[in-house]
């Protein structure tokens, strides 16, 4: 079980529903080969773990990457280890793993993906799927390798002398799909355009290759929060603390473009509103206007009643969040407007609905459309005011 437990107390509300039911599909554990030689090793050195279902007669992939968060600094690292290990380690994971969402194979929940091959990649990096250091530039006794895992776990699906049961089974793919939610999904706005770029070089399809990226909530802001406070601990601590003070500790390498751009601030690619801009193939974000995480980043307690100031508080982040969505700013998108994190799994996937539309209705509309212009954008104003979402806080 790898979701059931999560390091932000704002998702264990939903967490305890994340196993799919049997129906779902099973996916079976492998490990990372020569993790060490390649620089692609867990927090703590262990061989990175990944599941994979294989579909009969399918040449569509779904490679999903998995979330919880991080940590910045080597006192947050150290807590996130005794809180939340499973989430720095590949030793803790299952043999066997089923998810729902996008991963699920029950076709009436999830239409548009059932009859894909799945990868889910476990978390284990902490750096937001975009470190590059090992423990001797880290400054503590982590590695941060998130960027080079997702390398090596798709080099081990191409490589025929890897495995027997999953030798090469990507290599003939057609149409490979990233998503990733949470920091998953921060990690897919990171790997979008350099992931296509191997796989057209590596896959028997070449350059005809259908390909396209889905970040479920990985949209994270920077700025000033609605309060100021120091960071004490990794429950609470402002997002772009969080980016700034864990860039040189990551080793934080950001798509090319995004990092040339923004060369004495690398953290600035780790922003939803930055990184979006310099991704060249088609990706369709799902993003809630007002995001649980990000507000309990910012300073709100989401726990209570909101007061006038909190209130007002998230109306302008809803506000933010519209400027940079809105017009010809962003081609595809599915945003909601309430006060929640993570959309593509359990009830929300299938519970939500803007325009009359699902999340798994919106994907299969963005895949059947050839991943051209899908916008599925709430019209209502204030704090949770769709109340189709499962669950959103206050509660």
């Amino acid at each position: 079980m790898l979701r059931c437990i999560s390091v932000f107390s704002l998702l264990v509300v939903f967490c305890c529903s994340c196993l799919a039911s049997a129906d779902d599909g099973t996916l079976y554990r492998h490990f990372v080969v020569n993790a060490t030689s390649r620089n692609a090793v867990c927090n703590d050195g262990s061989p990175p773990a990944y599941y994979v279902r294989l579909a009969e007669g399918s040449s569509d992939w779904l490679i999903y990457l998995e979330g919880g968060g991080g940590c910045y600094d080597e006192q947050s690292c150290l807590e996130r280890y005794q809180s939340s290990q499973f989430l720095m380690t590949s030793s803790l994971s299952a043999e066997t793993f089923s998810f729902s969402g996008p991963v699920s194979s029950n076709c009436t929940a999830n239409p548009a993906m059932c009859r894909f091959n799945v990868a889910y990649i476990h978390y284990c990096s902490s750096d937001w799927w975009a470190g590059t250091y090992p423990s001797s530039k880290s400054g503590n006794k982590f590695h941060f390798f998130g960027r080079n895992i997702v390398q090596a776990v798709v080099e081990d699906l191409l490589d025929e002398t890897v495995n027997s049961t999953i030798s090469g089974s990507m290599k003939t793919a057609t149409r490979v799909i990233l998503a990733g939610d949470s920091a998953g999904g921060c990690g897919t706005f990171q790997h979008a355009d350099s992931l296509a770029s191997f796989l057209r070089a590596s896959l028997d399809v070449g350059q005809d290759l259908v390909y396209g990226a889905i970040p479920d909530c990985g949209w994270f802001l920077g700025g000033d929060g609605f309060k100021e406070y120091a960071c004490t601990n990794n429950e609470v601590c402002n997002v772009e603390h969080r980016f700034r003070s864990g860039e040189s500790m990551w080793g934080l390498s950001p798509p090319v473009d995004c990092a040339a751009a923004h060369p004495s601030d690398l953290w600035k690619c780790l922003t939803g509103n930055v990184i979006y801009t310099f991704i060249k193939e088609p990706v369709f974000p799902f993003l809630f206007l007002t995001d649980a995480w990000q507000a309990v980043q910012d300073g709100i307690d989401i726990h209570h009643p909101y007061s006038q100031s909190e209130t007002a508080w998230e109306e302008s982040r809803e506000s933010e969040n519209r400027g940079y969505i809105q017009g010809d700013n962003m081609k595809s998108v599915y945003a909601v407007n309430c006060v929640q994190h993570v959309m593509l799994y359990v009830n929300s996937y299938t519970d939500i609905v803007v325009d009359g539309v699902t999340p798994s209705m919106a994907i299969k509309e963005w895949l059947d459309g050839g991943m051209q212009e899908v916008k599925h954008v709430d019209s209502c104003t204030g704090v949770n005011c769709n109340k189709s979402c499962p669950y959103s806080f206050p509660q």
